[in-house]
């Protein structure tokens, strides 16, 4: 790890040594990394609240590109032959927030709490206005960069939200996004989108598909009332998206909720595969998204439900995205991504820790060596981090050339995990806890998403766990049957297939 550099001040909030981290490990193709030269750089498309990188916007609309100029050049005074790793993050300056009340994300609390104090605003992913003015911020940024003396030394972009992670911001854990009028319209075009027609639509959320108009007239006014029209579609309110008689949000009862997870999921995931088109409209350079951490999120299973990372699939399978960067809060969780989907797909990936002095360095050593077996290109820690450092060395030195082959591939779905209620304990102990018992094991273990072996890449691994199949319509079910069929061991912890598209929870539907 490269020696932290004298105090450089890039803003009033901001010191430059807290702001940058080195990036170890291994090389990507044609990217100018090294284990020692190479820093991930935060910088901002236009405003950070948080105080991580300098404001680029002011408030009469112009840009200043002072405090990203001292930034870089004092990169360059502590290490000449340095490469930048440019994090961008994404988000709005405060003039176009109070001008466009419209396009930014509205979070609703439960009815039996006040809401929380709103600190500021942020963008809704849903904003077309707001990806518009996000991709011209992008433009100006990188153009800026490719003029500079700098441009020579910058080896990628990892693109950011506002608030890091492409997940909306929570003010506290009872309230949910996204009841923007933004976020409206593009529900109910995803809706319609989905399943086409009104009469599959109140079929799949439980409503009748054809009503009587005159039984309809005879309902009480609080009754609630078919939907007759697309304009009808709402949000599911907090209360409907918190709580549940189980800890399964069975369809069709509460399949509303589950399509508004996977909603914000894929709103968040577009809008990131939308900024990273413009960026490569402009630089030759790898573009990459920070993105993908869902089993991760499950430890926080409101977080799932908060414009969480369940759109990973989306992002694995565009051709603008050349990369991705899964967080970890520390060595721990390395383990908790689709790292084989990713390789599938043909991403590189790369792991951010945020607090890595917290783990073990034994159990970050053997976390370390899991993610780099696995194919990571590459590690991102805070600079000076001794205990981190030394782990990675020992994990670089006990690396095989050749990696062997896993003994478990754990298979999690997406779409099961979008009908887990996010006030039970469900995604916790099956999702999180199961994973990372099963990487403590000592088992050589991957990760896939179910939606990649159904597209017909069957792990080579000789057990197949399946983590989290709830849901299991008729082409999951004929996958299943073909691998056991061709004597493939698979294992289900828990209800597999007790629920199927258009249907309730049933015992009798669970595979076996």
């Amino acid at each position: 790890v490269a020696v932290t550099p004298p105090a450089a001040k890039v803003s009033p909030t901001t010191i430059f040594p807290k702001a940058i981290a080195n990036l170890v490990g291994h090389s990507v193709a044609d990217w100018r990394l090294s284990p020692t030269r190479a820093y991930l750089v935060p910088m901002c498309a236009n405003f950070d609240a948080r105080g991580l990188a300098p404001d680029v916007a002011l408030p009469d609309g112009q840009r200043c590109w002072d405090g990203l100029e001292e930034m870089l050049n004092a990169l360059v005074q502590h290490d000449p032959e340095a490469t930048a790793l440019v994090e961008v993050f994404a988000g709005a300056a405060p003039t176009w927030l109070a001008t466009h009340p419209d396009d930014c994300a509205k979070l609703l609390p439960l009815r039996a709490r006040p809401a929380a104090p709103r600190q500021r605003n942020f963008p809704s992913f849903s904003s077309a206005a707001w990806q518009e003015a996000a991709a011209a911020d992008l433009a100006a940024l990188v153009n800026h960069i490719a003029a500079s003396p700098w441009a020579g030394m910058v080896s990628g972009y990892v693109l950011a939200s506002g608030d890091d992670t492409w997940a909306t911001f929570l003010l506290d854990p009872v309230s949910l996004p996204d009841y923007s009028p933004a976020a409206l319209s593009a529900f109910r075009a995803w809706v319609r989108e989905k399943y086409k027609t009104l009469p599959d639509l109140r079929t799949a959320w439980g409503q009748a598909r054809r009503p009587v108009m005159e039984l309809m007239k005879a309902l009480p006014p609080d009754e609630p009332r078919p939907i007759m029209a697309w304009d009808e579609v709402t949000l599911p309110v907090p209360e409907r998206r918190l709580t549940a008689p189980t800890d399964l949000l069975e369809p069709p009862m509460f399949q509303d909720v589950a399509d508004v997870t996977l909603f914000l999921a894929e709103q968040s995931a577009t809008a990131a595969a939308k900024l990273a088109r413009a960026t490569k409209l402009l630089t030759k350079v790898p573009v990459g998204i920070l993105y993908g951490g869902w089993l991760a999120d499950s430890e926080d299973p409101i977080q799932l439900a908060a414009a969480g990372h369940l759109a990973l699939g989306h992002l694995l399978r565009s051709p603008d995205v050349d990369f991705l960067v899964f967080k970890a809060e520390d060595a721990t969780a390395a383990w908790l991504a689709p790292f084989a989907s990713a390789k599938f797909h043909g991403k590189p990936w790369l792991l951010k820790f945020t607090s890595p002095g917290n783990a073990q360095e034994q159990s970050s050593a053997e976390s370390l060596a899991e993610a780099l077996g696995a194919g990571a290109a590459g590690i991102i820690a805070p600079v000076g981090s001794p205990q981190l450092t030394a782990a990675w060395r020992a994990a670089d030195k006990t690396q095989p050339e050749t990696p062997k082959r896993p003994q478990v591939a754990a298979i999690v779905d997406a779409a099961s995990a979008a009908h887990i209620c996010p006030a039970g304990s469900l995604a916790t102990d099956v999702l999180a806890q199961q994973l990372r018992q099963l990487e403590a094991s000592g088992l050589r273990c991957e990760i896939w998403e179910l939606a990649d072996v159904l597209e017909g890449r069957t792990p080579d691994a000789p057990l197949l766990l399946f983590v989290n199949a709830y849901l299991l319509g008729q082409r999951e079910r004929e996958l299943l049957a073909t691998l056991r069929a061709a004597g493939r061991v698979l294992v289900f912890s828990y209800a597999a297939g007790a629920m199927a598209p258009y249907s309730g929870i049933s015992g009798r539907r669970v595979f076996s």
